[in-house]
């Protein structure tokens, strides 16, 4: 049997990059590895009970690690200082969304091409002071294919074509992946 991570996120378009994101990554794995994914009910991860909640959810169903993956919306100290100390004390481990997990998917515009059958033309902004990522792609979907950014909708299918080894060169991802596998 192998060991198991849980991550708790905010939202199911968030739990579709995870998922999808992690189905890259573990084509390149050697370890035995497995992730359980639970969105925060009502997408209320800021609440405390309902964090407990997810991360005892998680815990229960065998995952030895379990991350709370918050977006700071540019307060990562706010959500350090806010929820650090009680994700630990319930057994979590925090990881802090640089902006918003947008920011991820912006990281390799190819995917972001595949799924809209255009060829991306943008500068991108430096994905470290990409404020609103979230409005980038909206901007994006607007311009190349004339359509609204579908959060639930689009967000999966980004992530299913994203180049994980692109996504690295963003610190805020490779923290991530740092953070999950500082377990192996």
């Amino acid at each position: 049997m192998g060991y198991k991570i849980g991550a708790v996120v905010e939202g199911s378009s968030d739990e579709d990059v995870i998922r999808a994101i992690w189905e890259d990554l573990s084509k390149k794995l050697n370890a035995s590895l497995s992730l359980k994914v639970k969105v925060a009910r009502g997408g209320k991860i800021k609440n405390k009970r309902v964090l407990e909640k997810s991360v005892e959810h998680l815990k229960v169903r065998g995952c030895q690690k379990v991350m709370v993956l918050i977006d700071s919306h540019c307060n990562p100290s706010d959500i350090r200082n806010d929820f650090g100390e009680y994700i630990d004390s319930i057994g979590g481990e925090l990881f802090v969304v640089k902006h918003a997990i947008e920011s991820w998917l912006l990281a390799d515009v190819s995917a972001i091409s595949i799924v809209l059958g255009a060829r991306i033309k943008e500068k991108i902004p430096k994905l470290e002071e990409c404020h609103e990522p979230k409005e980038v792609l909206k901007g994006i979907f607007k311009k190349y294919a004339n359509r609204d950014y579908v959060e639930v909708k689009d967000a999966g299918k980004i992530a299913e074509k994203v180049d994980v080894n692109i996504m690295e060169n963003y610190s805020n991802f490779k923290d991530f992946i740092n953070s999950l596998f500082d377990c192996i």
